[in-house]
């Protein structure tokens, strides 16, 4: 396997994927997974911070409030 990888570098150069990555692709697939995509994970949303917090911390900037004093 590793000498088709070398000769794949050597074909497409720094446009192929890294070794680790087709070794934990060959896993995934020996685990009986057929497809690449990402399962679907539950996750904190990005947009979490309510608007009441960040008010709040323009609040204190407007008002100069220090570190200390937070």
């Amino acid at each position: 396997m590793l000498s088709v990888i070398l000769r794949v570098r050597l074909a497409f150069h720094d446009e192929t994927s890294s070794l680790t990555t087709v070794y934990n692709w060959f896993n995934e697939f020996q685990r009986g997974h057929t497809n690449l995509i990402d399962d679907v994970r539950e996750r904190r949303p990005s947009t979490a911070t309510p608007e009441d917090n960040i008010s709040a911390v323009w609040l204190m900037i407007a008002k100069r409030v220090t570190c200390q004093q937070i």
